[in-house]
């Protein structure tokens, strides 16, 4: 995103596609907390990307190997559930983890048919390795907040999160104001 956008005082760019510029438009109007939190998203996935990269994996890889480090050991289709997968993608997903030695199938011993999955302890170790200096530079910054900006913050995120969540889960699109009418009729700025 642009930084004049970020700074909410949106400078016409001159140089910009006219159809690119149209696609920008709509970001003038945007809060410039909302606009840091789409910059802080781009640079989460890049850092991901950077960190499957560095793991030797594809950044689904790197999910299903969290999500079986956070939840535990669970069957393909609860993965492929998770991971947002179709079953089929899940099950070749799980035989390449598992020739690359980074998780294992076991039968589970309550019902012979079911096979769940789960990491394996090298693996773990290695996403660990990546990812925990990131985690605790990240958590330096909160530790360095006043107790209200950190409630603030706190709250703001867990609203956000949870707005994710309920329109991932549905699909869903929220309701938005009525564009308001703009001399030339487009309802752009």
């Amino acid at each position: 995103m642009d930084t004049a956008i970020a700074g909410r005082g949106v400078a016409p760019r001159h140089d910009l596609d006219p159809d690119e510029s149209i696609g920008r438009q709509w970001l003038a109007g945007l809060s410039a907390t909302t606009v840091e939190l789409g910059e802080l998203l781009e640079a989460q996935q890049h850092l991901t990307v950077r960190q499957a990269r560095q793991l030797g994996m594809g950044v689904t890889d790197m999910r299903a190997l969290r999500l079986l480090g956070v939840h535990g050991p669970m069957g393909v289709s609860d993965l492929a559930r998770h991971l947002d997968l179709r079953p089929a993608s899940a099950t070749a997903l799980v035989d390449r983890l598992e020739a690359a030695g980074v998780l294992q199938r076991v039968r589970d011993p309550a019902d012979r048919r079911r096979v769940t999955v789960l990491a394996r302890p090298e693996a773990l170790r290695a996403s660990t390795a990546a990812w925990e200096p990131v985690v605790r530079a990240i958590d330096d910054v909160a530790q360095a907040l006043s107790a209200e900006d950190a409630r603030v913050i706190t709250s703001y995120l867990a609203s956000v999160r949870a707005l994710m969540s309920r329109l991932a889960a549905t699909s869903a699109t929220p309701a938005t104001p009525a564009t308001p009418a703009t001399p030339d009729g487009s309802g752009l700025p």
